[in-house]
């Protein structure tokens, strides 16, 4: 094998491994999506995490000239079926107790899920040489399928290893402390919005009495 063909073979396998890296970063973020307790929110943030885990992966393969926002989108919502599934899951979250209940138990696996597919079929795109320009959707369609199998698996596996199984990674463990936090902050806001836009409804009333 001659050095040129080595270089590229290691070139290859160190930006799988960073490519590996930030879906895993990613997989994690786009769980924490799901337990937010906010109707069609999860869904707008778990787009958001997938798109800018997209673009973290084109920046590394040199493919950011090739980035365009909408495009991407649209890449995303087919393969997920225009977010049916993760639409359905964040309705139910609008049923009052039993709707955020089952919402913190699905939405977090299946967004996860396809957000870690969509990391694994747009990494090997771009490691066979493909642009965001060429990406086709048909084509990708099967193996987005096995991966958000995969994915499953992946995510149901960190639950366990928090569960009390294997150690979990110090980077996982910063990595959900911080996206907690985060969190907890906008759910804070949120809150503090909602409080104000009441106040000022309460307050037109009392104008208009």
């Amino acid at each position: 094998m001659s050095e040129t063909s080595q270089a590229g073979i290691d070139k290859s396998a160190r930006l799988m491994s960073e490519a590996e890296d930030i879906i895993k970063r990613k997989t994690l973020y786009a769980a924490g999506a799901g337990l937010i307790p906010f109707p069609i929110l999860d869904v707008a943030t778990l787009l958001g995490v997938q798109l800018t885990m997209i673009r973290s992966l084109a920046d590394l393969y040199g493919q950011s000239e090739t980035f365009q926002r909408t495009r991407v989108k649209a890449i995303v919502t087919t393969l997920i079926g225009d977010l049916g599934a993760l639409g359905v899951v964040s309705g139910i979250k609008a049923l009052p107790v039993v709707g955020s209940i089952i919402g913190v138990f699905t939405a977090p696996v299946t967004g996860a899920a396809a957000t870690y597919a969509l990391g694994k079929v747009f990494t090997q795109h771009f490691d066979q040489g493909g642009t965001l320009l060429d990406f086709d959707t048909v084509t990708s369609r099967q193996q987005f399928y096995a991966e958000f199998q995969a994915g499953k698996d992946y995510v149901n596996g960190i639950n366990q290893e928090e569960g009390g199984g294997e150690a979990v990674s110090t980077t996982e463990i910063t990595d959900i402390n911080a996206l907690k936090q985060e969190l907890n902050d906008g759910i804070s806001r949120l809150n503090d919005l909602i409080s104000k836009l009441e106040a000022q409804e309460a307050g037109t009333g009392q104008e208009e009495g």
